[in-house]
């Protein structure tokens, strides 16, 4: 069996699509004998299937690229009506009614058990959309059907690290980590509450392992952490700290992380001087209290960032903050 994956990214870009990754290693380990292939933005999906000839073929998309995603997708039904299309990403999850009728099957949320039985089903019963798979959309007689919610993955260090060859990853660029899954707030403007549920973490022996494989095989030697909260567990960054410490990699990183204003101290950055975490990237959001209120839904006060940004500063670490401009509600002097 053969499976081609539509990535909204070019090849080599520089925030590459980690979840396509996931997908392939997590069906490479609990269902060998798949093979896989990577269509990326800007090639010929078209030649890339005449040549493939796969039996499946797999889209993600974002907000910002579900319509180009979506004519993508009629452009492939068009000329290839036989082969089955599954979309999957924030988008069609947040908004499954959305689901175009030339789309076979959607899946929500957190993709990886949800796509694993999917192949499974296709490839040993012939059906794709079945109401028995959870966490999927599919059309049936002009009707959306939304399938029960797939409880999420509770021990994440059951999936593997993403395929980074097949995902395009730039070897003489950054390396790429996500060492958790989800966040504890509901700010307004975010999908990762919605999309993962709930935070859950790789063990720190799990994220060394992952970052010790990226010294052996990479040249360089920067790493971008994408998680939405890495601070969040004091405990856990202090042991993955120790542990690269006890690996000698920390003279090899220069790391940059995405925090919480919330979940910075001293002890934190203390941690982080010694994995060789550089910058740090806060939500500060709005200089305005009411609009910062309205987006972060009071998880971060105007009082408390100038105190987070002295001490990163005192400890060394470059802090970068995130602004957004143009929010609902938000006055032109605001």
């Amino acid at each position: 069996m053969k499976i081609l994956l539509n990535s909204d990214e070019k090849r080599g870009e520089a925030f590459p699509k980690l979840g396509l990754g996931y997908l392939i290693s997590y069906v490479n380990k609990y269902y060998p004998g798949v093979g896989f292939d990577v269509s990326f933005h800007k090639e010929d999906i078209l030649h890339k299937i005449k040549e493939f000839k796969p039996d499946l073929i797999g889209f993600t998309a974002l907000t910002y690229s579900y319509k180009r995603i979506f004519d993508l997708a009629k452009s492939v039904k068009d000329s290839f009506p036989s082969i089955p299309l599954i979309v999957g990403g924030t988008n069609i999850s947040l908004f499954p009614e959305d689901l175009p009728e030339y789309i076979n099957a959607g899946v929500l949320g957190e993709g990886e058990e949800t796509f694993l039985e999917l192949i499974k089903s296709f490839k040993e019963k012939g059906v794709l959309k079945s109401k028995d798979i959870k966490g999927i959309v599919f059309r049936e007689n002009n009707q959306i059907i939304k399938t029960e919610p797939r409880d999420v993955i509770e021990l994440i260090d059951r999936i593997p690290p993403p395929d980074f060859e097949k995902i395009g990853v730039n070897k003489n660029g950054p390396a790429h980590l996500m060492t958790s899954r989800g966040c504890p707030f509901r700010c307004r403007f975010c999908a990762s509450t919605r999309y993962f549920k709930k935070p859950r973490f790789h063990s720190a022996e799990y994220v060394v392992n992952q970052i010790e494989s990226f010294v052996q095989n990479y040249p360089q030697r920067d790493v971008r952490i994408y998680d939405d909260l890495f601070s969040m567990d004091k405990k856990r960054v202090k042991d993955i700290a120790d542990l690269i410490v006890k690996k000698n990699l920390t003279n090899r990183l220069n790391i940059d992380a995405i925090c919480h204003v919330k979940y910075i101290d001293a002890e934190v950055l203390e941690s982080f001087k010694k994995i060789g975490i550089s910058a740090v990237s806060l939500g500060m959001e709005s200089g305005s209290p009411r609009i910062l209120e309205y987006l972060k839904a009071g998880s971060v006060t105007l009082d408390k960032i100038p105190e987070v940004l002295k001490l990163c500063k005192e400890h060394g670490i470059a802090p970068m903050g995130s602004f957004m401009l143009g929010s609902p509600y938000q006055t032109e002097e605001e």
